[in-house]
């Protein structure tokens, strides 16, 4: 049997290696816990951006609806089934055949 070389022996080498082992795998922030939160703070991030996107358009949307009565009238018929005073409903009922 070999014996082991002088490198092995030292304390500090082998008290390094026991404290990087520790920090890699058996600490409270070790290396899987980092990966998983920086992976979650990439998604997060993307989400911001589609938000921020979301809110650009809406405020853009709301800009327009503001200055121009025709568009707010149109985005009430579609969005909120809003009918003019002067325009008349017909419900239509079909009768069932057996």
């Amino acid at each position: 049997m070999k014996p082991l070389p002088a490198w092995c022996k030292n304390k500090y080498v082998f008290t390094a290696l026991i404290f990087g082992a520790w920090m890699l795998f058996f600490d409270h922030d070790d290396l899987i816990t980092q990966w998983r939160l920086s992976r979650q703070i990439r998604e997060l991030e993307r989400k911001k951006s589609f938000y921020e996107q979301q809110i650009q358009q809406a405020e853009q949307q709301k800009a327009v609806l503001q200055h121009d009565p025709a568009q707010l009238l149109q985005f009430a018929r579609t969005h909120y089934y809003f009918k003019p005073p002067q325009a008349d409903l017909y419900n239509v009922e079909f009768e069932k055949t057996r």
